[in-house]
């Protein structure tokens, strides 16, 4: 039995037949045909004889009757075929109980007969006139309703809708969807020919489905299509999720930000802003347990074009290639060994390995510093260990050395004070003919001269020179 709603939005039953009996019965009746092939003509012309004898039963009927309606769909009969088919009506009429039909009926009259009677043989009193019915079920306040029947309070059985604008082919689903439509499509875009599309009144917007994708349609040229979730609800993309067709039209996502303390202008997150790879994240960004990669181009900055990668492999490691920018009051490094630098083959630290000390280590042979260095405190040994400065120091201003000092070499000073004395270089210049003044820095007066011959000479607290010792020291 199949089921189906007539004109009226009832659900009716009728017989079918099984397509394993009809095969059945042509194996039988092709396997006995012994006779010559005849014409389609002489064909009905004994199928009309068959039938007013009896010796037909109902399934070859059907069989015979579906392969003429299909013949005479393709326009394959000609003209003295159809009147034979057309002749067959009385016959059928009188031996079939009723005319069965697939598919629909398209009547362009009336229908008038002697008698109506049911499919057991009960003849109907009178037919009920209908009207303003239509094909498809309308309730009482002009909505279409698709209803399965209620019998005693219960619903009778699942009703589905099913739309197929031309045969399938392929599978079909395990579990038939309550509306299930099929038809020829293009991927689905706007102009070409999709499986369905949902507009407003004026047409000048909606949604297209085609056989992969939910394009927008309708007249306006520029069209948004929006996700909307409902209270606390959200949207969920599982699966990879692809923004572009391909390379050549890529994708731009946008996020559009509320101002708040992470935000405060409200600037908007964008992801290959106006298509020109460049990406904006706005506020505050936490990404946990997963791994964030960008692809980048081969250039001067990153000769190998290798990847930026943020926890890679969910290692807790990250990559930053290329040049690097960072702006802002401060730059915050929370590390146990440090900042540590890789460049032409050596490596070097800065940062504090223990909490006694800030380390500045490397294991290329030495340091540079281009510039001055100004050091607000004292400069000590690792240790207690000697400061080695196998190259000198040139120590300019007032210098303070404590404790035992070892100077190897050559030592260079313009003046050097001790306590109350001051010695200092005085007349011509330090590398040709000046002398060596010892200074009291406590009265301000000279105590002694060594002039440029060796010469020296001894002052008093009154001011004036000893010539004698002049003299003596001369001679010696």
């Amino acid at each position: 039995m199949n089921k189906f709603y007539n004109a009226f939005g009832q659900l009716k039953y009728f017989e079918t037949f099984d397509n394993k009996d009809i095969e059945k019965e042509l194996d039988i009746k092709n396997s006995k045909k012994k006779e010559l092939k005849i014409s389609l003509l002489e064909e009905i012309k004994l199928f009309r004889k068959k039938l007013e004898n009896g010796t037909i039963t109902k399934n070859e009927v059907m069989l015979k009757m579906d392969r003429y309606n299909e013949l005479y769909r393709a326009d394959k009969l000609t003209d003295p075929e159809i009147n034979a088919l057309k002749n067959l009506e009385s016959t059928t009429r009188s031996k079939m109980n009723g005319i069965g039909l697939r598919g629909n009926l398209d009547l362009g009259g009336i229908i008038r007969a002697k008698g109506f009677y049911l499919q057991d043989g009960t003849k109907l009193n009178e037919v009920t006139k209908v009207e303003k019915k239509l094909a498809i079920p309308i309730d009482k306040k002009g909505n279409i309703s698709f209803k399965p029947p209620v019998k005693q309070g219960k619903i009778n059985m699942e009703t589905n809708i099913d739309i197929a604008t031309k045969k399938r082919s392929g599978i079909n689903p395990k579990n038939q969807p309550s509306l299930y439509v099929t038809g020829d499509s293009h991927s689905g875009e706007y102009g070409q020919k999709s499986i369905a599309e949902f507009r407003h009144t004026n047409q000048n917007q909606g949604i297209g489905i085609g056989y992969n994708t939910i394009y927008a349609t309708g007249n306006h040229p520029n069209q948004s299509i929006h996700l909307k979730s409902k209270g606390l609800g959200v949207i969920n993309l599982n699966k990879k999720t692809e923004f572009g067709s391909n390379i050549r039209n890529p994708g731009e996502l946008q996020i559009h930000n509320s101002k708040t303390l992470n935000n405060k202008n409200g600037y908007t997150t964008y992801f290959n802003y106006k298509k020109t790879g460049r990406n904006y994240i706005r506020g505050s960004t936490t990404i946990e347990d997963g791994e964030f990669q960008i692809v980048n181009p081969k250039n001067k900055d990153n000769k190998t074009g290798l990847r930026t990668q943020f926890n890679h492999k969910n290692s807790g490691n990250n990559y930053i290639r290329g040049k690097t920018e960072i702006v802002g009051s401060e730059l915050k490094v929370i590390t146990k060994k440090g900042i540590i630098h890789h460049g032409h083959g050596k490596v070097s630290s800065f940062g504090s390995l223990n909490s006694g000390w800030c380390h500045l280590i490397t294991n290329a042979p030495q340091f540079y510093m281009n510039k001055n260095l100004q050091i607000n405190g004292s400069i000590s040994s690792y240790h207690n260990k000697p400061i080695n400065c196998n190259r000198g120091i040139n120590a300019s201003g007032n210098n303070l050395l404590q404790g035992n000092t070892r100077i190897k070499g050559n030592l260079e000073v313009d003046s050097i004070k001790m306590g109350n004395y001051h010695i200092y270089p005085q007349g011509g210049n330090r590398d040709h003919g000046s002398d060596l003044v010892f200074h009291n820095r406590k009265n301000g007066k000279k105590l002694m001269v060594i002039n440029a011959n060796g010469q020296l000479n001894v002052y008093p607290y009154a001011g004036r020179r000893s010539g004698a010792i002049s003299n003596l020291v001369g001679r010696l």
